[in-house]
């Protein structure tokens, strides 16, 4: 059986150190005993109003003292994802709003989906054919057939 090494922050430290990506920074932190993950970066806020770079944080990721290299590292990727992400949220717009931002109370989404607003497509029309297509088609097949046969008995 292997024994699988718990980790403390400074170990998860030294494999944050060689993750770099566009000078963001990983806190390490910790809260009651559990650790946590956060990205931080510098921005200006997506508000609307213009402004200076101010320090930016992304949510917090839990950190188990026994996740492998691999797994700090890939939550790091998708705390970058998903903090990039947020961003993309918050800016994209349609008629001027941003109509998928990450800050809407999830009460008020839930009030949408029962209002049954629904911008979707009608489902598509049955696609048949007729007998008559049905017979041209086996013809041609027949006779597809029949001049490969032909032309095959033809050759020798």
């Amino acid at each position: 059986m292997t024994c699988v090494e718990v980790k403390d922050q400074a170990e998860i430290r030294d494999i944050l150190d060689n993750i770099h990506y566009e000078g963001w920074t990983f806190h390490v932190g910790d809260v009651h005993g559990s650790m946590y993950l956060q990205v931080r970066f510098r921005a200006a806020d997506n508000d609307g109003k213009p402004g200076e770079p101010t320090e930016q944080a992304g949510r917090k990721w839990a950190l188990s003292r026994h996740m492998t290299k691999s797994e700090i590292v890939q939550t790091v990727f998708k705390a970058v994802l998903t903090a990039e992400e947020h961003e993309i949220r918050e800016r994209f717009s349609y008629n001027g709003r941003p109509i998928f931002g990450p800050h809407f109370d999830v009460d008020v989404l839930v009030k949408l989906c029962d209002a049954e607003r629904l911008d979707v497509r009608p489902p598509m029309p049955a696609v048949g054919l007729s007998p008559g297509m049905v017979g041209k088609l086996a013809d041609a097949g027949a006779a597809f057939e029949r001049d490969t046969m032909s032309f095959t008995e033809g050759s020798d």
